[in-house]
């Protein structure tokens, strides 16, 4: 496995700016933290015959370029809040990974996806995103991508995935920092009381019994129902059906916290970090 080191730029042109976190990134920052778990959203696709490394490279810094979230990394601040920080320009890297000739790419390809998946991200000095090419007999087959769900959603991912073949050349849809300075407006500030105004009566009109209320006998009383599920990592954290391959940053001491570059002030003693984002509550979308 080699790693190839994609640089880019914001384009549109943008510096490196700090802000609030948007509705929706407030929203599910504080789902991430009570899960304890990253939601994240990712896929291994394949390329079409003939797609190069290279064209790979320049797929990955068209996607750098022209997405804000994919540039965007955390910043917790001593009050115990989120801020999100948007870089300008940067660098990211991709695994390419080489499938052996007897094996198949395709099963290769959704093994790494999911060694993504089950990663431990570090959301405030890396990148919210993981890529890797895979290659087959020196061909590239497929491109996996896995990202936090602070980077976009399941329709956002279709955009994106369209977006990857047409290459548009305009502005992308409204960006979180502008959406925050939008939010902050006065504008913004009566949608948000409007939907909370909504949202108001429509919970007050709900049934406080939501299920009607079984008179007939049970026996027993009272049942109990229990899932089951076998251990997914070995002692050390890793998984036992981890590939062949070993990337370093999955299997470094970071592993051990869910948050690392969090202060150790807002870790708490469950590895995963209490901090949420302050501010009022998300209003309904």
């Amino acid at each position: 496995m080699k790693r190839i080191t994609v640089p880019f730029k914001a384009d549109p042109p943008d510096g490196d700016l700090v802000d609030e976190l948007a509705w929706g990134q407030r929203e599910i920052w504080t789902a991430m933290t009570r899960q304890e778990w990253w939601l994240p959203i990712g896929y291994a696709r394949a390329v079409p015959p003939g797609t190069t490394v290279e064209d790979l490279v320049e797929e990955v810094r068209f996607m750098m370029s022209r997405y804000p979230t994919l540039r965007t990394t955390l910043r917790h601040d001593p009050d115990g809040g989120a801020r999100q920080v948007v870089a300008g320009a940067g660098e990211i890297d991709v695994e390419v990974v080489d499938a052996a000739d007897d094996e198949d790419p395709e099963l290769v390809a959704d093994r790494v996806r999911q060694w993504y998946w089950d990663g431990e991200y570090d959301l405030v000095h890396g990148w919210p995103i993981w890529i890797a090419i895979i290659c087959h007999k020196g061909t590239p087959t497929h491109l996996v991508t896995v990202m936090t769900h602070l980077v976009l959603d399941a329709f956002g991912g279709i955009v994106m995935l369209e977006e990857l073949v047409s290459r548009p050349a305009g502005p992308t849809a409204m960006p979180p920092l502008e959406q925050v300075r939008w939010q902050s407006s006065p504008a913004g500030q009566r949608q948000n009381a409007a939907a909370l105004r909504y949202w108001e009566k429509v919970l007050r009109a709900v049934p406080h019994r939501r299920f009607p209320h079984r008179h007939e006998p049970r026996s027993p009383r009272h049942w109990e129902g229990r899932f089951r599920s076998p251990p997914r990592t070995s002692r050390c954290g890793c998984s036992p059906h981890a590939p062949k391959w070993t990337p370093r940053r999955y299997c470094s001491p970071r592993s051990r916290s869910r948050w690392p570059g969090t202060p150790a002030s807002t870790r708490s003693s469950s590895r995963w970090s209490s901090t949420t984002a302050s501010g009022p509550a998300s209003p309904a979308r």
